[in-house]
C-alpha cells in the first residue's frame, strides 16, 4: 500500500503505488512486481525505472489484466 523502496549505498528511492478498489488476485503480487523490476534492470532500465515497471506489473497482477 505504500508503493516501494530501493536502496542503494547513497540513496533511497520511493516508488509509489497505485490503489486497486478490488483487488481480483493478490497472490503472488510481490512476485509479479520482481519480475517485472528484474525484467525492466536486465534490459537495461536505471532503478527507478525498473520499480515504475515493476509496480505497473504488480497493479496488472492485481486487476487481473495479465
Amino acid at each position: 500500500a505504500d508503493g516501494s523502496r530501493i536502496y542503494t549505498r547513497d540513496d533511497m528511492i520511493t516508488i509509489p503505488t497505485e490503489t486497486v478498489e478490488d483487488p481480483a488476485n493478490p497472490t503472488g503480487t510481490g512476485d509479479a512486481y520482481d519480475a517485472g523490476f528484474l525484467d525492466a534492470y536486465m534490459d537495461g532500465a536505471g532503478l527507478r525505472e525498473a520499480g515504475e515497471h515493476g509496480t505497473e506489473v504488480a497493479v496488472q497482477h492485481l486487476t487481473g489484466s495479465l
